[in-house]
């Protein structure tokens, strides 16, 4: 019979526990058999357990595999069913959980115990300490640095101090405390001071950055003063291209983050390589002479009307008719008033 096959049953963590204490005790039967007055003698339950290996182990030894396909040294003891019924857990799993869950309490209970252990002494440290510093005060004594120190210890628990800083409460214990306690004060003080002078400086080192900047820029352009037309340039980005790898990764680095001398020397290098295409400018439109037709044209004449400088060209017959031809009707008209 398969000793695997578990109980078919549900069951409860009470009734787990029993059929693992059973299991221990070498009490639990291996057919599945789990009624309390069908016991049998540990002698006939381990010679059954003993019986079913073997049977087993022949049946395995017949078909290669086994029912089960689990191998000889599967867990000893029955599975027990889940809580759904649908799987089985087995035996080891059962036993693990039971470890784990003694290795948790006892875990649980030894700090309890050291906690337990620590606050009383704590309690007892402080008592002392009290009484001790009342004696003093009663008999009129001057404080000593251990009356200060508990004086101190506990004004700063009164104002929320860590109590778990102080220890037992032991002398030398509130001694290390309040000193922790100053390290954290201090190092409060400390950033709050550096972010009040970052704040404080943020302005000026903006400016600082800007002036820099500008100054970068000034050099480079007053060498170049195209340089950024150059960069943005589709002829740059061919030289740039056409450079060995090794030398093309140098020069995007110094272009990008380099000084402003070495900048000036990559466009020194790149308009010594690459001469750009001067293009003829277009020549103006050339003005027509004027040629004056009468002495009266001629700058530095006394001003005449339309109408005098055609009577003054009657004796020239063509110049008359040039001029006739780009008067209006009213001019016409005075001029034949004229004649």
């Amino acid at each position: 019979m398969d000793v695997r096959c578990g109980v078919s049953m549900s069951l409860t963590p009470q009734e787990a526990a029993a059929l693992l204490a059973q299991a221990e005790n070498g009490e639990l039967s291996l057919d599945g058999e789990q009624g309390a007055g069908d016991a049998k003698e540990p002698e006939q339950q381990q010679g059954g357990a003993q019986q079913g290996q073997q049977s087993e182990r022949k049946q395995d030894e017949g078909n290669g595999t086994g029912n089960g396909g689990e191998s000889d040294d599967a867990p000893e003891g029955a599975p027990i069913a889940s809580k759904s019924g649908t799987y089985t857990i087995p035996y080891e799993k059962l036993v693990e959980a039971r470890d784990r869950a003694q290795q948790a309490e006892a875990r649980a209970q030894a700090l309890e115990q050291q906690l337990a252990e620590l606050s009383a002494k704590q309690q007892a440290n402080i008592a002392q300490a009290q009484d001790q510093a009342q004696a003093r005060a009663d008999a009129g004594q001057a404080q000593t640095s251990a009356d200060k120190t508990l004086e101190s210890v506990q004004g700063a628990i009164e104002s929320g101090a860590d109590v778990s800083l102080f220890g037992d409460f032991s002398a030398e214990a509130m001694a290390n405390g309040m000193r922790m306690l100053a390290a954290q004060a201090e190092e409060r003080l400390f950033q709050r001071l550096k972010s009040e002078q970052e704040q404080a400086l943020t302005p000026y080192a903006n400016q600082q950055h800007q002036t820099a900047e500008q100054a970068h820029q000034q050099a480079i352009l007053s060498k170049h003063a195209d340089a950024h037309e150059i960069v943005q340039s589709a002829e740059y980005a061919a030289w740039l291209k056409s450079l060995p790898s090794f030398m093309r990764s140098s020069v995007e680095s110094t272009v990008g983050n380099g000084s402003a001398a070495e900048i000036v020397e990559v466009l020194d290098t790149f308009k010594a390589q690459h001469k750009p295409v001067t293009q003829d400018k277009p020549k103006a439109p050339e003005v027509p002479k004027y040629v004056p037709n009468s002495l009266s044209d001629v700058a530095g004449a006394p001003h005449t009307d339309v109408v005098q400088q055609t009577l003054e060209s009657a004796e020239n017959p063509a110049s008359l008719l040039d001029r006739m031809a780009g008067m209006t009707p009213e001019q016409l008209e005075r001029v034949m008033n004229a004649v």
